[in-house]
């Protein structure tokens, strides 16, 4: 994991001034890092990270793009790593991807407003985009996009326990976890199915380890409540 650097995040953005041919920087440090270097120092600002994770997508063959972002009535800014698939999807600090939609009402929910974005390939400026242009990208999420996830979900767990419908018949106990994962229908976009559904699955199999008990079967549902996805096991031995 990689810690935010809030110490370095306080000091001045760098100012590169040219004389001839002597570069001069000023408050060098706020510099952006290296990936290794985000690595090696396990924190880093908004930059580092995507940065890093731009490194990160290239060591995989994938083209990455930085997208800049800025706030309306505020002079600091945002970088985001992004990759271009069907349409541009965010790789910021916190998983999962998202689209140029759900990012936009991301940070409305913080108290920011996304006034532009610019979208980078390799330094270069390829594209702009508008806060109007970004909630054209927002992906509405639907009934069967919540049973498409609940049968990814279910596939993930039966690795570990036993599928039974029939809970809790048969059972000499048996009881119920239930997990909020906020904003996840917001987040939601079919392009990471796969992805979104293993770290549902991932938080679910980590409350078991903490329970300490050992369960034989599951039976699972998924809810949506507003912008926010429920999953509710049943759990039995």
């Amino acid at each position: 994991n990689i810690d935010y650097d809030y110490e370095k995040a306080q000091l001045p953005s760098p100012t590169i001034i040219t004389r001839g041919r002597e570069v001069i920087v000023q408050n060098p440090e706020r510099a952006y890092q290296t990936p290794l270097e985000t690595v090696e120092l396990r924190r880093g600002i908004c930059g580092d990270y995507a940065i890093l994770i731009a490194a990160l997508l290239t060591d995989l063959g994938c083209k990455p793009y930085l997208v800049r972002l800025e706030f309306e009535g505020e002079e600091a800014g945002h970088l985001a790593a992004a990759i271009l698939m069907d349409q541009y999807y965010i790789l910021d600090q916190k998983l999962p991807p998202m689209d140029f939609g759900s990012y936009y009402k991301k940070w409305l929910r913080e108290g920011k407003r996304i006034e532009m974005g610019y979208i980078y390939e390799n330094g270069t400026l390829v594209e702009k985009i508008s806060s109007a242009e970004m909630l054209k990208f927002d992906y509405r999420f639907s009934d069967s996009d919540l049973r498409l996830l609940e049968e990814n979900l279910k596939e993930i767990l039966k690795q570990r326990l036993r599928e039974d419908e029939g809970i809790p018949h048969g059972y000499w106990e048996y009881s119920t976890l239930r997990i909020t994962f906020q904003n996840y229908a917001e987040l939601y976009t079919p392009a990471f199915l796969e992805e979104i559904a293993g770290e549902i699955a991932e938080e679910i199999l980590e409350e078991l380890e903490k329970s300490g008990e050992e369960w034989k079967a599951f039976k699972l549902e998924l809810k949506q409540s507003s912008s926010n996805i429920i999953a509710e096991l049943q759990l039995a031995r």
